[in-house]
């Protein structure tokens, strides 16, 4: 899976353009807390194959994905969503890829299950999303 940072496009035209994570220092950032730990999620980046993670000025912060996306969707900030989470927006241009070439990607998800079994179609549905 590949993480974006996403911004509103209304901010394309008003706001300096974002070219490399330390830019960010300048913008509303929106982000997600961990409710394992209560700590914030650092943004990862990579560049010519290594990657790091940066704190970001936190404008907003929450604990769930879809509010981040919401509040993204108002205009409250820059927010890092993955790429499912964002494609329907990017594709009706709601929201704008920033950061271009940084995003890393992330590994690859891994699941065991029973294959002798008949799956419920609820399980079928969850593991065709997880392959995706």
């Amino acid at each position: 899976m590949k993480h974006l940072q996403l911004k509103l496009c209304l901010w394309v035209s008003t706001e300096a353009k974002e070219d490399q994570p330390d830019d960010l220092g300048a913008h509303r950032c929106i982000s997600y807390r961990h409710t394992s730990s209560g700590a914030l999620h650092r943004w990862e980046f990579v560049r010519d194959g290594e990657m790091f993670g940066r704190a970001v000025p936190e404008t907003f912060i929450t604990n769930d994905v879809d509010l981040m996306r919401d509040a993204a969707l108002s205009g409250l900030g820059i927010v890092c969503l993955l790429r499912l989470q964002a494609a329907p927006y990017l594709a009706d241009q709601s929201l704008t890829e920033v950061l271009l070439g940084w995003a890393p990607v992330l590994a690859a998800n891994h699941l065991y299950y029973p294959s002798r079994r008949q799956p419920s179609a609820a399980f079928r549905a969850f593991l065709e999303v997880m392959r995706t």
